[in-house]
C-alpha cells in the first residue's frame, strides 16, 4: 500500500488485490508492497510455498496483516503460531469513541522496514483529526480480545482488538475482528484506518509533482561502481585538438604544401590520403581505449536477517556484476539457489536500458542459470537477486547495560564498519576475523550528517560519470567507494544532496532510513576482495574483483537503557 496524490481522496491508499492462484511464490515478487493484508479463509487456501514466501517477506521488512472472524480462525493457520501470536482471550467491544481515539492518536508508529518513509513520523496535525460521531460507523462491534491488551513494545498504543508480532525486519499484524465486514466494510474513515494502521505518511498537499522530476534507476550509481577502467573516454578537450589539427592539415596546410611544390592538381589526391590516415588515426585512438582483457567485478550487498533461534540466518542478496568483454559472446552464470532473479540494468522508470546486453534466465529446482550475450567493448551490468538461508557472517546482540557487541564471522579482516544509531555514528577501521568489537554508552561517535557529507558528492558523481558520454580526465579512478556504497543506503540523506529535478527509484528493501528512525542500531560491513559470496560467473576473467558489503539491523531493547549522545 502506498499513498497517491491526484483527484482522489488524499488518504487513499494504493492497493492492488491478488488471488490465491496468482500469489507468487517468491518474496522477491512481493517487495514493491509495503502492506498485505490476507482474510483467514484465503489465509488458509495458501499452498506452503506461497506461505513460505510470504513470511520471508516479512523478515525482509513487510508487514502483514490478518483479520479473525472467529477464535477458532487461529488455530487454522498454524504458521501464525510459529511467529508467536497469542491465542485470543476473550470477546470485547470496540465503539466509535475508541476507534477514533485510536485514529487521532500519534504514538502509532508500526516499525516494519518496508513502510513508505517521509523523512519524520506523521503529526496529529499534518493527517487531521476525525471528529466523534460524524465517521459513519453504524454500531458497536464485537472483537477478540488479545491476552496482551497491546501492541507489540514500543509500537504503540494499549490497543486489545490487535497484536503485533516482530519477525525479522518486519512485523505481523492481528486484527481480532474481519475489517471487510460491517461496520468498518461502510465506514467512511475506512481508508484512513489502513492508511493510519500501514503507516502510510499523509500526501504532499503542496508539494512538486513527481512527474516532474527525472528518475533515475539505483544501477546507475551501482553501475559505476563495478565497472572496468579498462574503457577510457577520450576528453572533449582532446577531441576538439583534434579536430582543429585535421582541419588545419586538410585547409591551409594542404594549400600551402602544394603551392610551395608547384602542384596545386595535387589536391585531389592528397585530401583522400588525409581523409584515410585520419580514420586510421581515430581508429587505433579508439581501440587503444576500449580493448583489453575480459573482467569481471562483482558487488555484492548483503542484508543479514537473523533468525530467533540464532542457528542461521536468512541472507538478502544482491549482486551488481560488472562485465567488459574485447569480443562479441556469450558468458554464463550461475546461482546456487532457485527463484533467483538476474536482469540487465534499469536506468529509468521507463525501463530505458544502456546497451547492456541480453540476458536469459533459467528458473532450476535447485538452482537459477543465466547467460549474457555480451556486447564489443561494452560495459554490461548484470543485476542478480535471491534469499536463502545461511550461516550468519556477522553477529550483533544488546547486552543488558545497553552495550552491543558485533562478531566477525566471515574469516577474514572486514573494515570499514559503520555504526550507526539515533542520528549518531562511528566508524571503525577494521575489526579481525574472529574478533569482537563492543560499541555503545560512552563511546566516541559524530553526528551522521557530518559522517555523510564528503561521500554524498561521490554518489553524485557516479550518477553523472555513468551518463557521461566524454570524461573529463580520462585516468580518472572512483576513490573511496567502499563509503560510496554504504551511504547510499541512507536513501533520507542522498535525496537532499542531490538535485532537486532528479530522484532516485530506491528500492524498499534497501533503504537503511527506517530502522534508523525507529532507534535500531544499523551495522555495515565493508569486505574487501574476494567477499563472502561465491562467485556467480562460471566462465575464466583475467581481471575480477569480488567485494562485499553486510549490513545488519539490530532493534533497540525495551528492556535496555538508551544510547546517550557523547
Amino acid at each position: 500500500m502506498e499513498g497517491i496524490v491526484g483527484e482522489v481522496e488524499l488518504d487513499q491508499p494504493r492497493v492492488v488485490r491478488l488471488q490465491v492462484e496468482m500469489f507468487p511464490d517468491s518474496a522477491l515478487a512481493l517487495e514493491s508492497l509495503s502492506s498485505i493484508y490476507v482474510s483467514p479463509s484465503k489465509a488458509s487456501a495458501l499452498r506452503e510455498r506461497q506461505v513460505a514466501s510470504l513470511l520471508q517477506w516479512v523478515a525482509c521488512g513487510g508487514q502483514l496483516v490478518v483479520g479473525l472472524d472467529r477464535p477458532g480462525d487461529l488455530a487454522s493457520l498454524p504458521w501464525l503460531r510459529t511467529v508467536g501470536v497469542p491465542e485470543p482471550q476473550g470477546v470485547g467491544v470496540l465503539t466509535e469513541s475508541e476507534m477514533v481515539r485510536w485514529l487521532n492518536g500519534e504514538s502509532w508508529n508500526p516499525g516494519f522496514a518496508l513502510r513508505s518513509h517521509s523523512g519524520k513520523v506523521a503529526t496529529l496535525e499534518d493527517r487531521g483529526t476525525v471528529d466523534p460521531g460524524a465517521t459513519g460507523w453504524a454500531e458497536p462491534m464485537q472483537f477478540l480480545r488479545f491476552r496482551t491488551g497491546r501492541a507489540e513494545e514500543g509500537f504503540g498504543l494499549r490497543t486489545p482488538w490487535m497484536e503485533v508480532r516482530r519477525w525479522g525486519r518486519g512485523q505481523v499484524l492481528v486484527l481480532g475482528f474481519n475489517p471487510e465486514r460491517e461496520p468498518v466494510r461502510s465506514w467512511n474513515q475506512r481508508s484512513r484506518f489502513w492508511s493510519h494502521l500501514c503507516g502510510i505518511p499523509p500526501a504532499n498537499r503542496s508539494g512538486t509533482p513527481s512527474d516532474e522530476r527525472v528518475l533515475t534507476g539505483l544501477d546507475i550509481l551501482l553501475a559505476d561502481l563495478v565497472d572496468t577502467r579498462q574503457v577510457r573516454k577520450v576528453p572533449i578537450s582532446f577531441l576538439l585538438v583534434l579536430l582543429v589539427v585535421y582541419l588545419a592539415i586538410i585547409g591551409p596546410g594542404d594549400r600551402w604544401l602544394l603551392v610551395r611544390i608547384g602542384r596545386p592538381m595535387l589536391t585531389w589526391l592528397s585530401f583522400p590520403i588525409y581523409v584515410l590516415l585520419f580514420s586510421g588515426l581515430i581508429y587505433l585512438i579508439g581501440y587503444r581505449l576500449r580493448s583489453g582483457q575480459t573482467e569481471w567485478n562483482e558487488l555484492q550487498i548483503v542484508d543479514v536477517i537473523p533468525r530467533e533461534s540464532g542457528a542461521s540466518s536468512l541472507l538478502r542478496c544482491r549482486t551488481y556484476g560488472g562485465l567488459y568483454s574485447p569480443v562479441t559472446g556469450s558468458y554464463p552464470l550461475d546461482l546456487d539457489v532457485p527463484l533467483g532473479g538476474v536482469r540487465g540494468e534499469l536506468r529509468n522508470l521507463f525501463g530505458v536500458r544502456l546497451d547492456s546486453g541480453r540476458v536469459t534466465t533459467t528458473l532450476g529446482p535447485r538452482s537459477t542459470s543465466a547467460e549474457v550475450q555480451a556486447s564489443l567493448w561494452m560495459k554490461n551490468l548484470v543485476v542478480t537477486e535471491w534469499i536463502e538461508e545461511g550461516q550468519p557472517p556477522i553477529e550483533a546482540r544488546q547486552e543488558r547495560d545497553g552495550r552491543y557487541k558485533i562478531l566477525n564471522r566471515t574469516g577474514r579482516r572486514m573494515g570499514p564498519v559503520w555504526l550507526s544509531q539515533g542520528g549518531r555514528m562511528q566508524v571503525v577501521e577494521f575489526i579481525e576475523a574472529g574478533e569482537t568489537f563492543e560499541w555503545g554508552p560512552g563511546t566516541e561517535s559524530r553526528p551522521l550528517v557530518e559522517v555523510l557529507e564528503p561521500h554524498l558528492n561521490g554518489i553524485s558523481e557516479s550518477l553523472s560519470r555513468r551518463e557521461q558520454s566524454f570524461a573529463a580526465d580520462p585516468d580518472t579512478e572512483l576513490s573511496a567507494h567502499a563509503s560510496v556504497v554504504m551511504a547510499s543506503g541512507f536513501t533520507a540523506s542522498v535525496d537532499t544532496s542531490i538535485p532537486e529535478d532528479r530522484a532516485i527509484l530506491w528500492p524498499r528493501a534497501f533503504s537503511l532510513s527506517n530502522p534508523l528512525d525507529s532507534g535500531s542500531l544499523v551495522v555495515q560491513a565493508w569486505v574487501p576482495d574476494p567477499g563472502v559470496i561465491a562467485p556467480l560467473n562460471r566462465f575464466s576473467a583475467v581481471r575480477r574483483k569480488r567485494e562485499s558489503l553486510l549490513r545488519l539491523i539490530v532493534p533497540p531493547s525495551t528492556s535496555s537503557p538508551a544510547l546517550s549522545s557523547p
